[in-house]
């Protein structure tokens, strides 16, 4: 039988009949069914898990039939599996729609390891993009304060503020090409630090 699960055993040694029945119930699944996330790994553990814990849940409701089967243990692994299956496919069903409705974001944690947000739709995720560009812009600004004068802060209030060079050059009391050099000088430096940031 193909391995496409990670035999991941409950807490207890269980026993071989319950393996064998969450095994079967695992492969059959993973032949009909994609992963519902991204990440596949994730995806395995999850059914694994899931596959465990409706088999201990089910286990104990095995009521064999009157007359026994020829092979009673073979008649409870198949039973088991089969509940294990549903449990299974009604979670994919759950997992599929939640993830349809979520946007995935990968973002590195304070140790520098990627870790996956999920968020609730576009919006929201629009919003935290929002958020972290600003936090970005800040702490870009926070770098860029040293190499700036007083010009350099009124270009980078008056674009920001949709005004136009010509306006701010009048203000300023400068021509437009020198206001537009200055632009391009601190666009740089933003870059710069973007990729230093990487």
């Amino acid at each position: 039988m193909r391995n496409f699960f990670p035999n991941e055993l409950p807490p207890y040694e269980p026993e071989p009949a319950m393996e064998r029945a969450v095994k079967i119930a695992l492969y059959r699944f993973a032949k009909c069914h994609t992963p519902a996330c991204a990440d596949r790994r994730e995806w395995q553990r999850e059914c694994a898990g899931e596959a465990w814990f409706a088999a201990l849940h089910h286990a104990p409701h095995y009521r064999a039939p009157n007359p026994l089967p020829a092979d009673p243990e073979r008649h409870y692994v198949l039973w088991l599996s089969g509940k294990v299956l549903k449990h299974l496919r009604a979670y994919w069903k759950r997992e599929k729609k939640h993830y349809n409705r979520c946007v995935p974001m990968v973002v590195q944690d304070e140790e520098g390891e990627e870790v996956e947000l999920e968020f609730a739709d576009e919006k929201a995720l629009m919003q935290v993009e929002a958020v972290l560009e600003k936090v970005w812009l800040e702490q870009s600004m926070e770098k860029l304060s040293p190499q700036l004068d007083e010009h350099d802060w009124v270009i980078i209030e008056g674009m920001a503020a949709g005004r136009k060079q010509s306006q701010i050059a009048e203000e300023l009391g400068i021509s437009q090409s020198a206001v537009s050099q200055r632009w391009s000088r601190i666009c740089a430096m933003v870059r710069q630090i973007g990729k230093e940031s990487g």
